[in-house]
């Protein structure tokens, strides 16, 4: 059985998902009858071994496939990249030589001018005193060598640019050559056994797993008005050795990953027995390594949920190129995934309690599909105003998303009543607070607001708290939250108040 290499295989899909890739490579080659031993070369050095799976056609078996790892010279590998990397050298070598030449002559050329420009003014000057002055137009020789210097200077400029451009070119070029012919590189080797195959042409296709491909999500947020436009991009790295050229490329949302069904282990609960204090000293101090454990893992946990959980009705989300693409190695690409566009709800949310500053917010549900975690830059009205991180957005989801601060909304939050007292009120002492909320809607629009303050909660059934007024209305009370939702138009103002009574057992203290 001859052994048959120089083969040469063609790689026509990638399959990207958030941890590795799954590409297939095709070849053919034409066989005598027999089995065969088949190498196929110049592969990924990080194949998973296991997932290597080729068939062929028209007919026929593969005994075994054997991979393995080796170095060779990066110049064998990228023989067809140092051709070209020479011709570009030799003819950027001609382009140095030619300039050169041109840079020398305009010099030449200069330092004519420079010794004639001396010569034709004494003659003006001479002339200037002669009789004969106006039959010699010796001033226009001068404004003509003048500007034909002038000329040459500005060429010279330019060319000598041109070659500082040049020689940095070609010190590249030189460097990336040594590198070729000095450096080495990892490729993978697939060896294949088939079985007794007819005389004829075969094509054989390959596919296998690599781990030295990533993508990673993000987006573009488009708020205009009530209308939200997401742009959902995908970047793509590879780091393997190999240069895809011309790839149908596909991206799926979810990562390769082995799972295991579970199986329920009995829940054993003990009666609490004291250790001895030897034992609970050294436990003690082993304690916060523990608890930090146990917080990765459940971190982990959680992370790698969230990913799981990027499932359509049917399949994970997934997206395939418009046209052939070309990954290289170490350089990020960057394609559309996807455009939707969704109708929401823009609105000024101010929580007065923390007195921080009010946030734009716009709500909308998801109408489309998944949305994966990933980082998001986020334009108003086609200014870009921050970024934020995504978590997963399923399809019927409603979402909030923070964008700005609204710093046309002015707010002021004050406090109009403050009465304490340990004097009796059904046996008890009191506190007593109230404030008083203002808004002012400085957009050139109306707004929704909504506003969020604060009554305490008793945390003690010996204290009792009553919200004493509120103008207007609250939407919401719950557990001591306070919401209003207002309507503000342009240039108008609203006003909110409320106050509380704090009642409690007169001999004790209040912690506020």
């Amino acid at each position: 059985m001859e052994a048959k290499s120089g083969l040469s295989s063609k790689i026509s899909s990638v399959k990207v998902y958030l941890n590795g890739a799954v590409i297939t490579r095709t070849f053919r080659a034409s066989l005598p009858a027999g089995s065969h031993r088949l190498v196929l070369d110049n592969l990924e050095s990080d194949i998973d071994e296991a997932s290597i799976r080729i068939s062929l056609k028209p007919s026929g078996t593969v005994r075994s496939v054997a991979y393995d790892v080796y170095e060779r010279p990066v110049s064998e590998i990228l023989g067809e990249d140092e051709a070209k990397l020479l011709e570009e050298l030799r003819s950027l070598r001609k382009r140095r030589d030619n300039l050169t030449l041109k840079i020398a002559g305009i010099e030449k050329y200069i330092a004519t001018m420079d010794r004639s420009l001396p010569l034709a003014l004494l003659a003006y000057l001479a002339s200037s005193f002669s009789a004969r002055n106006g039959d010699v137009d010796v001033s226009g020789s001068i404004q003509k060598l003048m500007k034909g210097r002038e000329g040459a200077a500005e060429k010279l400029v330019n060319l000598r640019l041109q070659l500082e451009e040049l020689e940095a070119r070609i010190k590249e070029l030189e460097g990336r050559l040594k590198r070729l012919k000095e450096n080495t590189v990892k490729v993978g080797r697939l060896t294949i056994h088939t079985g007794e195959l007819a005389e004829g042409e075969y094509a054989f296709t390959v596919s296998y797993a690599v781990r030295s491909v990533r993508w990673r999500p993000f987006y573009d947020i488009m708020i205009e008005g009530g209308k939200a436009k997401i742009l959902a991009y995908a970047e793509i790295v590879q780091k393997t050795n190999q240069a895809w050229s011309g790839v149908d490329l596909h991206v799926y949302s979810k990562k390769i990953t082995p799972v295991s069904k579970p199986e329920p282990s009995p829940w054993y609960v003990s009666l609490y027995k004291p250790r001895p204090a030897a034992m609970a000293m050294r436990a003690k101090a082993a304690a916060p390594a523990v608890e930090y454990a146990e917080e990765e893992v459940e971190e982990e946990e959680k992370l790698a949920f969230e990913k799981l959980e990027e499932v359509e009705v049917g399949g994970y989300v997934s997206y395939r190129a418009r046209e052939p693409v070309t990954l290289e190695p170490d350089v990020p690409f960057q394609v559309l995934l996807s455009e939707s566009e969704l109708s929401g709800d823009r609105k000024v949310i101010w929580d007065a309690f923390t007195n921080s500053p009010p946030v734009e917010v716009f709500s909308f549900k998801n109408t489309g599909s998944t949305i994966s975690p990933g980082e998001a830059r986020i334009y108003v009205d086609g200014v870009f105003v921050g970024r934020t991180r995504l978590r997963l957005i399923a399809p019927g989801q409603d979402v909030e998303l923070a964008l700005t601060e609204a710093n046309r909304l002015e707010t002021e939050r004050k406090l109009i009543v403050h009465e304490e007292s340990k004097g009796l009120i059904g046996g008890k002492a009191y506190f007593k607070r109230g404030y008083k909320l203002k808004l002012v809607n400085h957009y050139p629009d109306k707004i929704k607001a909504v506003v969020y303050d604060r009554i305490p909660v008793a945390g003690d059934p010996e204290i009792k708290v009553e919200l004493n007024k509120a103008e207007p209305e609250p939407a919401e009370v719950t557990t001591g939250i306070l919401k209003w939702q207002l309507e503000l138009e342009e240039d108008a103002s609203a006003e909110l108040s409320y106050a509380y009574t704090i009642s409690y057992p007169r001999e004790a203290e209040l912690t506020l």
